[in-house]
């Protein structure tokens, strides 16, 4: 299993959860987690960023990580409105 410094096991969960609540599943999905150089940054917090690509139809997203940014709600948000395309096997679905 994949290990990271700023997405939590919570947000984990939360967003495996959503995979499955939209047909997906955790292995058409791969998440790259990159912490921003701090000194540059010019912030005390740890912040970064996560990209997200589907595997199945390689679109990809980018979501700010840290705190005061909710990147599964904002994930959450773009797999329903199609930003990642449909699961296999529901392309037939209305």
């Amino acid at each position: 299993m994949t290990s990271f410094h700023l997405i939590t096991d919570d947000e984990l969960a939360q967003f495996n959860a959503v995979l499955r609540e939209n047909g997906w599943g955790e292995e058409d999905f791969e998440l790259q987690e990159e912490e921003l150089d701090q000194a540059q940054a010019e912030v005390e917090n740890c912040t970064g960023q996560v990209g997200i690509r589907n595997l199945v139809t390689q679109a990809v997203e980018v979501y700010r990580l840290g705190p005061g940014w909710e990147w599964v709600v904002d994930f959450t948000r773009d797999l329903s409105n199609g930003k990642f395309g449909k699961p296999p096997g529901t392309s037939s679905r209305p």
